[in-house]
């Protein structure tokens, strides 16, 4: 036997039933043609057709008259969107009954229109009376229910008003609101009954599982639903499926759609004949519904309908307003903690130690009464919170939730196996993930709170009826239940204030981060302007030192000149083979000197390049002056020949006889050919050593001269030809 169970419910073909409620007609046109392509079977018998059959595929007009059809098209293609027609009014003949016999006479009929599954949806029902007195009687009644309604605030009053009204205007013997909780229960939160009815159901509370999901999401579609008398027969719809798409036709904004046989008997059950449901939808969630029942058959006009429709959609309205002005003040009020909080963050070490140093405002936040601080693998606890062992639990468990920012529970015991245990600290846990993958998060706690609930009737499932088919629970009798292990229900503007206090923290670590990082750079900048002082230092001494030596040899090369000189004075009255000997000898002696002299003489530059030079500071500016390129090629020459030729090596200086005067800086252009040549000198053994001088290549904007040392040596691969700048670049770029 099959059980009675939510998921069997869910798969009920409530959308599609394939028929209708007896007291409607239903005709399925093709527009524009108007072509009638499925009908409900009452057709014939109210409005006297032989057979049912024959109405399909032709015009409406067959059905309304070709008067009320014309009047109807051209309203249809003057509206555009049809349930501006909502209700169309029409006399046509309709079959009567009479003592001896069935007769038509001229009936009015009101139709409402819809489209779906590509046809357009007419369903028709008997016209109430529309004389003067019934319309000034109902306007009353609206204008009455509006205005009650206006004036007033409070949602718990306005919902009873609300019902009041409804009750009024349709004459049901028991209107109720319910209000649906976050699980789907629902609580009766305000009644209008009948003397007559000694039970009140205010109060009581009626499982998620009374209303299946699928009922539920036709309640969001279609705001109202009517059943005038329980025991109706179904009228099939001919053919079952929609010609145009050869399946069932969605009848989810019908009016007249049958309604599911579980529910059929669960009214039984309750000993209710008929029954009109109203939703309050707010954020586009169903908040509840107004549930009107009577113990006898009640039929409600389209007029009633509509205007108990409109006063749920103002109860709506007004308890989304109410809920929206009532969540601007617990956010107000619950911002003074977070700004605080937010004021000792930003004045505290860290982020962590300004959250700790308030706990009352950390807890008052959101109503709670401990909270954990989870971060870097540290747990910092405040107020009331389960044990440490159990935390770190948790926020393993929370680790593998799908990702989130923030979420609440008020049954701990519902996600974690042991929170039976830590109940009376941690019942209710509601959680900010900084990192929910690495656990950093703030946990805010709630103790177990025991209630009481007053259920109509116990959530007991029952088995199928003797036939096998699905049937509901038959017991309303009040239960009473103590619920356990559950806290108090966190707010919506519980998680806002939660979230809002997860943006400032991750504010203020990137701004520790910042500062932590600026902390670093300032004091790596202090640890290398004192290196570079010291480097500065260092090299200064170094070439104060080198200087000494340098004017020492300086000052030796003077005295050796002036030596010289004498020497040759004193020659000048010998003569002979001895002398002419001598003579050369005091010549290479002179050309040595003035070798040492040029060299001390470029060491001094090159010392005080490096006194002035600043790693900080600007590149070394080029002096430009006017130079003879020739005589700073012969200086690099005077300074090596003398050893050049002493090691047996061919010393060859080729530069042109006319003096070319350029602009430039003299010094490093000798710097360059001096370490040409001293490369050279170095690396050549044997054979001969070349410094040459070029002609000058002249092009629009520039003239380049050519200056070459060629040598004999042992030359360089193509690796260390790659490299031979590489110093130089990384100097550059640094």
């Amino acid at each position: 036997m099959s059980k009675y169970n939510e998921t069997n419910c869910d798969r009920e073909p409530i959308r599609i039933p394939g028929c209708i409620q007896p007291h409607g007609i239903l005709i399925c046109l093709k527009e524009p043609e108007m072509t009638i392509l499925q009908v409900s079977q009452n057709i014939g018998e109210r409005l006297g057709f032989e057979r049912v059959e024959d109405l399909l595929y032709q015009n409406l007009g067959r059905v309304v008259g070709e008067d009320s059809y014309n009047n109807l098209c051209k309203r249809i293609s003057a509206e555009g969107d049809v349930a501006q027609l909502n209700p169309y009014s029409f006399v046509i003949p309709t079959m009567q009954k009479t003592q001896d016999t069935n007769v038509l006479i001229p009936t009015s009929w009101d139709a409402t229109f819809h489209r779906s599954g590509g046809l357009l949806l007419m369903e028709m029902e008997l016209s109430t009376s529309r004389n003067e007195d019934y319309l000034e009687a109902f306007y009353k009644k609206g204008k009455q229910s509006i205005t009650a309604l206006a004036g007033t605030h409070d949602v718990q009053l306005l919902t009873l008003m609300t019902v009041n009204e409804v009750a009024r205007i349709t004459g049901y013997d028991r209107v109720m609101a319910y209000r649906f909780d976050k699980d789907g229960h629902g609580e009766v939160v305000a009644e209008k009954k009948d003397d007559s009815l000694r039970e009140s159901f205010h109060g009581l509370r009626y499982p998620a599982t009374d209303i299946p999901k699928q009922a539920r999401e036709l309640y969001l579609k279609n705001w109202i639903r009517v059943i005038p008398d329980r025991s109706y027969q179904p009228v099939p719809i001919i053919p079952p499926n929609n010609p145009l798409t050869d399946e069932p036709l969605d009848l989810s904004f019908a009016w007249s759609r049958s309604v599911s046989p579980i529910h059929l008997q669960y009214l039984k059950n309750m000993g209710v004949e008929a029954s009109m449901s109203i939703s309050l939808v707010v954020e586009g969630k169903l908040w509840g519904l107004i549930a009107c029942h009577n113990s006898h058959p009640r039929y409600v006009p389209y007029e009633a309908r509509s205007m108990c429709e409109f006063l749920g959609q103002m109860l709506s309205w007004h308890i989304d307003t109410s809920a929206a002005s009532m969540l601007a003040e617990q956010l107000h009020a619950s911002r003074h903690h977070t700004t605080i909080l937010y004021n000792a963050m930003s004045l505290s070490e860290t982020w962590i130690t300004g959250l700790l140093a308030q706990p009352d405002q950390l807890l008052g936040m959101v109503g709670a009464t401990g909270a954990a601080v989870c971060y870097d693998r540290q747990i910092f606890r405040v107020g009331k919170t389960p044990p440490l062992e159990s935390l770190v639990e948790l926020v393993e468990i929370y680790k593998k939730f799908p990702p989130c920012k923030t979420l609440s529970t008020d049954c701990l015991a519902d996600h974690y196996d042991r929170g039976s245990e830590i109940k009376d600290t941690a019942s209710g846990v509601l959680a900010t993930f900084l990192s929910q993958a690495n656990g950093d998060a703030i946990l805010w706690f709630r103790p177990e709170v025991a209630k009481t609930v007053n259920w109509g009737g116990r959530d007991v499932k029952g088995a199928a009826d003797a036939h096998g088919n699905l049937a509901p629970r038959a017991s309303f009798a009040l239960w009473k239940e103590v619920l356990s292990g559950k806290s108090e229900t966190w707010q919506n503007s519980d998680e806002v204030v939660a979230s809002e206090l997860r943006h400032s923290v991750m504010e203020m670590v990137i701004k520790h981060r910042i500062k932590k990082a600026h902390d670093q750079e300032i004091l790596r900048v202090k640890i290398a302007e004192e290196d570079l002082r010291k480097q500065e230092e260092f090299i200064d001494t170094i070439c104060h030192e080198i200087r000494n030596p340098i004017n020492g040899i300086t000052g030796s090369v003077e005295l050796l000149r002036d030596q010289l000189t004498q020497i040759r004075a004193l020659m000048s009255t010998f003569q002979g083979a001895a002398t002419a000997e001598l003579s050369d000898s005091i010549e290479e002696i002179k050309l040595n000197i003035d070798s040492i002299a040029e060299c001390a003489e470029h060491q001094t530059m090159i010392t005080n390049d490096v006194l002035k030079f600043n790693v900080n500071g600007p590149a070394h500016e080029l002096v430009r002056v006017p130079f003879v390129v020739q005589t700073v090629i012969q200086q690099v020459a005077r300074m090596f020949v003398g050893k050049i030729q002493k090691r047996g090596i061919k010393f060859n200086l080729n530069v042109p006889a006319h003096p070319l005067v350029v602009r430039g800086d003299a010094q490093r252009l000798k710097q360059v050919v001096i370490n040409l040549v001293a490369n050279a000198v170095k690396f050549t053994e044997k054979g001969q050593i070349s410094v040459s001088m070029g002609k000058v290549l002249a092009t629009a904007q520039h003239k380049f001269i050519q200056i070459s040392v060629e040598d004999t040596g042992i030359g360089m691969t193509e690796d260390e030809r790659q490299a031979l700048f590489s110093g130089y670049s990384n100097l550059n770029s640094n």
